[in-house]
C-alpha cells in the first residue's frame, strides 16, 4: 500500500465520526498531522509523514509474505518507534487491505522488513 494509498483509506470526516475504527485514527493521525513529529527516540526524531513512509514500506513487506487477515505476527522488540510502526502495519494490513494489494507497492520491501532485524 503506497502513502497516497493510506491517505485515501479514510477521510478525517470519517474518523471524526462515532463509528470511526483504529485503522482510520491511525490513517487520520498519519496524514493530518504529517509535518508533525511523531516520535522522538534518543537523537532520533520521526514526522509523521516519515512514519507514514515506514508504514506503508512495512505493509509491502509483510504483504510479501503472507500476512493477512488470521495470519498472526510475533515481534519481540525494545520499545522503538519501530516497533509501533510494525504495529500499525500489521493491523492496517489485516484490517484494511488484502496482502496482494500491498505486495507491489513497495519498491524495496524486503529492506524495510530486514532494516532493524537482529543477526
Amino acid at each position: 500500500m503506497t502513502p497516497s494509498a493510506i491517505t485515501q483509506s479514510s477521510s478525517p470526516a470519517s474518523a471524526a465520526s462515532a463509528g470511526a475504527t483504529l485503522s482510520d485514527l491511525i490513517v487520520q493521525s498519519l496524514t493530518r498531522h504529517s509535518s508533525s513529529e511523531a516520535f522522538v527516540a534518543g537523537d532520533r526524531r520521526l514526522t509523521y509523514a516519515q512514519v507514514r513512509d515506514l508504514v506503508s514500506q512495512y505493509m509491502g513487506a509483510l504483504g510479501r509474505r503472507g500476512v493477512g487477515l488470521g495470519v498472526g505476527v510475533t515481534m519481540l522488540s525494545p520499545n522503538t518507534p519501530e516497533y509501533w510502526i510494525v504495529q500499525a502495519a500489521t493491523y492496517l494490513l489485516r484490517n484494511k487491505a488484502p496482502a496482494s494489494e500491498s505486495s507491489s507497492a513497495v519498491s524495496q520491501p524486503d529492506a524495510a522488513a530486514n532494516a532493524h532485524s537482529s543477526p
